[in-house]
């Protein structure tokens, strides 16, 4: 078809071909708009009135073409036909027609647009009766936007109407300015450095506000976009728009408030950042009748840190008002100034369309209500619409959401606060806006319900256990150590004697007595020893630097040392006692060691003191009482089932809090503890042989060593708890196996060892969760004013319950500010621990770990959790074990490092797989792959031993820069990126072509001109996976059409400066 004019692309249009082309056969932005018409029908009237029309606007005569020109083009042809169906119901009840229309819809929703061939926008004609009729307008949206819809619906039947009337009814005159007039705005205001500035200064330091999604499963392309419609009460709707008045602004504003304090409340951030959905029609003359895209997606950002809803209204307004000089400015270039980063993922839109208000009240035409049908490439979206067809009162939200990204029912949730934050306002607009809770009633109701996990519990003493067991099965092994085991009678006489040393020493209730030793059943006696004393025992490693044992005593102020032999007298600083393991607490028993020397202990005494790191760099004392510890260990023998046939592994240094668990929970049970000698701790083939020769049942490994530790060969074990680190699911599919249970335990320190626990199985995705409460606690995912946030929404992970411990030694003010007292308490007094760890609820009532809040890191404008990164990377089949941190460049740049514990996968590989899965700026720079990660003595990854990785990656075939000869293939791809990306030198065979400059744009404009060049089936999500000029000829090698067609191609390129558009056939 002939063309009558030709301009470029609108960034918005761009950024749609884009979307189209990348999720191609998905029919996105493809709209659908449907009006039921009430008014005699004739065909020959309405065909011409849809010719009429296209003829008056150049837009439906356009069709883009990013492959013959220098830069992306549309062209507006003449002679163009829009194709009218008209499909004739009459005949049909009127169930069978709507029945018959919404198959139709469904139909045509799947029918996409060759977006290179004219027109872009198909009429459909359902005729019901002789007075009625539904028409219907398919179109993409890079032509069309929905006022421009609105308006080509009034024309088309404001012609229809006239040439019903009078056949030879004139055209009227077309508008004066087109959309031609549009773009060369746009790209006046591209150049603008005034915008330039403003978007800088406006977007500096942004966080970009990213809605959390329910699980990390991986997004489908072009997943369908189901949308959830809701109408405002007609009260709320009055009330609201009576305060739009009473504060001056309009009732977008007010709107736009509830949706930034939802927003906040969903993402659990004070400063959050929303699309604002704008109409930047020209000021120009006729403007209004115009047809076109003349939309702009806009930033907003508000810091909403508390305070009351009309004053919210009034900050929205004005920063809406600052936005009006620069809305203009394509959404891409002003990410590019804020630094490339995404800067929302929600949309908000409001809408009233006056366009139809004249059919509406003329005299023989009636409207009926509209359908709608669109797919975007938003994941969420919120739209308020005020209803033309119902005399513009009635006040609509329509939410449209990706279902592969977000979960029905938590959208469902999120529309109900909506509509509880709309009632707030409309009711007590000068009440404050925290005080509107971030969970509606429903879904407060179900985590609650997860929190019921009240159980009777006989609280008493931790050595009481031991002397029940040792009256009961006296002659039942407790400990077996490398040279000798202790049945429950012995223990318990030999803790006696060391309990009557420790009393004859001065120890008393409440006193702490330091235990400095590794692992043996002489220790496990002195701890026991010391709990019988009435003391609190203080747990160092042997390999404790002196002044930090010094620092530990010194702040625990302890009443003795209990040291094992080859801990010298020296080591411990004057004012505490020193008590050297002695001969003869060892020594045959006599019948006098049967009764326990010390005082009455009540479960609420202390029962221990562990020490971990401080951020000052001070160590902190947590002090558990007896009863947390008995709690614990029931909670955890009820999981397991442990019993006296059970043999535990003691693997776990004293320091450690695990040790309390393998201790206690096989002394609680009546059950064997096996201890391990420290020459087996990281011995692989040593600890699996002593598993087996000591058929242990049950252990709790530091997950670095399970990745380490073969598997097979060991029949007696039956139950794994594991803990203490992040790990993926390789881990279970290791481990987990018929007659062998893998659960994962998460707790803090100041929570007595594990206060939730999930059993993990194999066939799962994703990083395992850390499941729910053990009996007797309550867990809640919080934001910083202690409000419980949604399922599903990232959080500070508090905990409260039995396990809880008393506080931090000697540090009231960090108690005060850590445990809190407890905003939904089960009992007066109850008190809330804020760990200081990220988590997030699941729908099923399970929670996923995240990471430590305050390790976010901004790169590259960007919040940042490695943890997250971690995460998926150990969700990669290869992957046993990964850790990410952060690294300083020599240019000063912050960046993540990766290193992980694989087999047979390399760096891109697993850059690739993070990519599919993760926003640019959240993947490694580097990954270093490597056998195992280096570990601490407690089987910890150590982060201080893990090798430095080079800033740069070595590629093999001669690096990142070589611009050695290809194939013909590769050399044309090289000349089509310089050519696309306007590039004045010989770019790098490995060079990638975003990280030259390309973008959305572009990369379809690369694609178009490719598939000119080979008829090759090669993709957007091609080029976005193998974005090298090597990567991509390789791919289209395999092909040996291709390179036939490139070795011809290349022959015939005489002029090196020549387009290669202008060589294709």
């Amino acid at each position: 078809m002939p063309i009558a004019d030709a301009y470029p692309l609108t960034r918005l249009q761009g950024g749609m071909l884009f979307h189209s082309e990348y999720s191609a056969g998905e029919s996105l932005y493809h709209n659908i708009d449907s009006l039921q018409v009430r008014t005699g029908f004739r065909s020959d009237p309405l065909v011409r009135a849809v010719q009429r029309t296209a003829t008056a606007h150049p837009v439906l005569r356009t069709s883009f073409d990013l492959a013959n020109y220098r830069q992306a083009l549309q062209l507006v042809h003449t002679g163009v036909t829009v194709p009218v169906e008209i499909v004739d119901q009459r005949g049909l009840s009127a169930k069978e027609q709507d029945e018959r229309f919404d198959r139709w819809m469904s139909a045509e929703s799947g029918r996409g647009f060759d977006w290179t061939r004219p027109p872009l926008l198909r009429v459909t004609v359902h005729v019901r009766a002789d007075d009625e009729f539904r028409l219907s307008l398919t179109s993409h949206h890079a032509i069309l936007d929905g006022w421009s819809v609105h308006l080509l619906f009034t024309e088309l039947l404001t012609h229809y109407r006239q040439l019903c009337v009078d056949p030879l009814a004139p055209a009227p005159a077309p508008p004066a300015t087109d959309y031609a007039a549009f773009v060369a705005r746009e790209r006046a205001v591209v150049d603008s450095s005034e915008a330039v500035e403003y978007w800088r200064s406006a977007m500096r330091d942004v966080r970009p506000t990213r809605l959390p999604r329910l699980t990390r499963r991986e997004k489908r392309q072009g997943a369908k976009v189901p949308s959830m419609e809701s109408d405002v009460p007609p009260g709320i709707t009055s009330a609201l728009r009576a305060l739009a008045a009473e504060l001056g602004v309009p009732l977008r504003s007010i709107l736009l408030a509830a949706h930034l304090a939802v927003l906040r409340d969903h993402v659990a951030q004070d400063e959050v950042v929303t699309g604002l959905v704008t109409n930047v029609r020209p000021p120009l003359a006729d403007a209004q009748r115009v047809l076109g895209l003349f939309l702009n997606t806009v930033p907003l950002r508000l810091s909403i840190r508390g305070g009351r809803w009309n004053t919210l209204v009034q900050e929205v307004f004005r920063a809406e008002q600052r936005h009006l000089d620069h809305a203009h400015y394509p959404l891409p270039n002003i990410r590019a100034v804020a630094g490339g980063a995404e800067l929302f993922d929600t949309t908000f839109n409001f809408v009233h369309f006056h366009a139809l208000d004249s059919l509406v009240s003329a005299a023989g035409i009636e409207i009926g209500r509209w359908r709608h049908f669109q797919q975007t490439s938003i994941p969420f979206s919120v739209t308020f619409g005020l209803d033309a067809l119902e005399g513009g009162e009635q006040l609509r939200m329509l939410i449209a959401y990706d279902a592969d990204e977000f979960d029905s029912g938590r959208i469902r949730d999120m529309e109900g606060r909506y509509h509880a934050a709309l009632a707030a306002i409309a009711t007590r607009p000068d009440a404050h806006y925290d005080l509107i809770p971030a969970l509606g009633r429903e879904e407060l109701g179900r985590l609650e319900a997860w929190n019921r996990t009240a159980v009777d519990r006989l609280e008493e003493s931790v050595h009481a256990l031991v002397e029940r067991h040792a009256v009961g099965t006296p002659d039942a092994v407790a400990v077996r150590g490398r040279d000798e085991q202790l049945t429950y009678r012995e223990l318990n006489r030999r803790a006696n004697r060391v309990a009557a040393r420790l009393i004859d020493a001065g120890v008393r209730t409440e006193d702490r007595v330091a235990v400095i030793a590794d692992r043996s059943a002489a220790t496990v006696t002195a701890v026991l020893g010391v709990l019988k004393a009435g003391g609190a025992y203080v747990p160092i490693d042997p390999s404790t630097p002196d002044a930090r044992i010094a620092t530990v005593l010194a702040d625990a102020g302890a009443r003795a040392a209990l040291a094992e032999h080859g801990v010298a007298a020296g080591r411990i600083p004057h004012g505490t006692r020193y008590l050297p393991f002695a001969e003869e607490d060892a020594a045959p028993p006599g019948a006098g060691d049967d009764v326990s020397p010390g005082p009455p202990v009540s479960p609420r005494n202390a029962a221990y003191v562990i020490y971990t790191s401080g951020s000052t760099g001070r160590p902190k004392g947590v002090v558990i009482e007896h009863r947390s510890v008995v709690g614990f260990t029931a909670s955890a023998g009820a999981l397991f089932g442990i019993g006296p046939n059970d043999r535990l592994l003691q693997y776990a240094s004293l320091g450690f809090d695990v040790s309390v668990f393998e201790i206690f929970g096989a002394l609680h049970a009546g059950a064997s503890l096996s201890v391990v000698d420290s020459d087996t701790l990281l011995d692989m083939d040593g600890l699996a042989a002593f598993l087996r020769d000591e058929q242990v049942t049950l252990t709790d490994l530091p997950p670095a060593v399970m990745a380490l530790l073969p598997s097979h060969g060991l029949p007696a074990l039956r139950a794994m708890f594991v803990g203490g680190e992040a790990f993926g699911q390789e881990l279970v599919e290791r481990w987990a196996a018929p007659g062998r249970r893998f659960v994962n335990g998460y707790g803090p320190t100041e929570s007595t060892v594990t206060m939730t626990a999930q059993e993990c199985g194999v066939g799962q995705s994703g990083t395992p969760p850390i499941g729910r409460p053990l009996d007797n606690h309550r867990v809640r995912i919080m934001d910083a004013a202690l409000r419980p946030l949604p399922v599903g929404v990232p959080g500070e992970l508090c905990i409260s319950g039995l396990g809880l411990a008393r506080g931090y030694l000697n540090a009231p003010a960090l108690t005060a500010e850590r445990f809190v007292p407890d905003p939904f308490p089960d009992a007066p007094g109850d008190r809330l621990y804020r760990t200081g760890d990220l988590a997030l609820f699941h729908s099923d009532g399970t929670l996923e770990f995240l990471g430590r809040l305050d390790e976010q890191v901004k790169i590259r404008g960007n919040r940042v959790e490695p943890g997250e990164t971690a995460a998926v990377l150990e969700a990669h089949p290869a992957v046993a074990q990964a850790v990410v941190t952060v690294r300083e460049g020599s240019s000063g740049r912050l960046g993540l490092i990766g290193h992980v514990a694989a087999q047979d996968v390399s760096e891109s590989e697993l850059r690739a797989f993070l990519t599919d899965r993760l926003p640019a700026y959240s993947v490694p720079e580097r990954i270093a792959v490597m056998s195992r990660l280096p570990l601490t003595l407690s089987g910890k990854v150590d982060r201080n031993a893990l090798p430095d990785v080079p800033e740069t990656e070595t590629v093999p075939d001669g690096g990142v820069m070589s611009t050695a000869p290809g194939t013909p293939t590769e050399e044309l791809v090289r000349a089509l990126f310089m050519d696309v990306l306007e590039v004045h030198h010989t770019i790098g065979r490995n060079e990638d072509f975003f990280a030259l400059g390309g973008n959305s744009l572009l990369a379809a404009q690369f694609i178009a001109r490719l598939r000119g060049l080979f008829h090759a089936s090669f993709s957007l999500v091609d080029l976005y996976a193998e974005p090298t000029p090597t990567a991509i000829a390789a791919e289209l090698d395999r092909d040996p059409r291709v390179r036939a067609d490139a070795e011809r191609l290349t022959a015939a390129l005489s002029d090196p400066d020549e387009p290669l558009a202008d060589t294709s056939e």
